[in-house]
């Protein structure tokens, strides 16, 4: 079985993260969606920090059936982070809505809009997911292709990426969703599931001199076990 890109994901970027004055990010609360049987639902998000280094910390909650939440990866560069959530759905949900909030240590102006989210859906991947992750930076670069080594055939990549100083939305030779509502963000995925383990690499282009910080990060296909005698495929 593929992995593929459900149609429950949202198809625009969600937020924004609004600062309280007090190092807080009050709740942004995305559109509803209704993520299918056996599906993992992952959220992407980016935050201007205002400094490098930036004491920022995030965390994911959902209505509906509560999920757990597990946090892959974070990544804080110089005025931006970016960390990824992912949570394994069982039981199709109809209609539920994902709340990313936190703290920001080095948060700026009450009512300020510091980030943005991206909530994506996928069918047909494993069960359990330890797949590899990897992080990367450019500064005033206008086209990047971070890398992730992969660890097993079949596997799907994807990405969250964040920049300052960037004058235009991402573009990019993969599949990508981009906003420019505050830094520009884009969220990108190969239109193909990898083929044998090996390094991959994600296109993100844009102009001007943009600072970006990136996450990579692999989903895990089921293993495929065949038995060459009965000529049957055990998933």
């Amino acid at each position: 079985m593929a992995i593929v890109y459900d149609a429950s994901s949202l198809g625009a970027a969600q937020g924004p993260l609004q600062d309280d004055g007090f190092g807080g990010l009050a709740g942004a609360i995305s559109s509803t969606f209704s993520p299918p049987v056996n599906s993992w639902i992952y959220v992407s998000a980016e935050v201007n920090d205002l400094a490098s280094g930036g004491g920022v910390s995030l965390g994911v909650t959902n209505t509906g059936t509560a999920l757990s939440w597990t946090s892959m990866l974070s990544n804080d560069d110089t005025f931006t982070f970016v960390q990824v959530f992912r949570a394994f759905n069982s039981a199709a949900q109809s209609n539920i809505t994902v709340t990313v909030s936190g703290n920001d240590s080095n948060s700026g102006g009450v009512g300020g809009s510091v980030g943005m989210f991206f909530v994506d859906v996928w069918t047909g991947a494993k069960t359990s997911q330890a797949g590899a992750r990897a992080v990367a930076h450019t500064s005033t670069s206008t086209t990047a292709n971070p890398t992730v080594t992969t660890t097993a055939s079949g596997s799907q990549v994807s990405s969250i990426a964040g920049a300052t100083g960037a004058t235009s939305n991402y573009t990019s030779s993969d599949v990508i969703l981009a906003d420019g509502t505050l830094d520009h963000i884009g969220r990108v995925y190969k239109a193909v599931n990898s083929g044998a383990a090996g390094l991959v690499a994600i296109n993100y282009v844009t102009t001007g001199t943009p600072h970006s910080n990136f996450i990579c990060y692999e989903i895990l296909a089921p293993l495929v076990i065949e038995l060459p005698l009965m000529g049957q495929v055990w998933t």
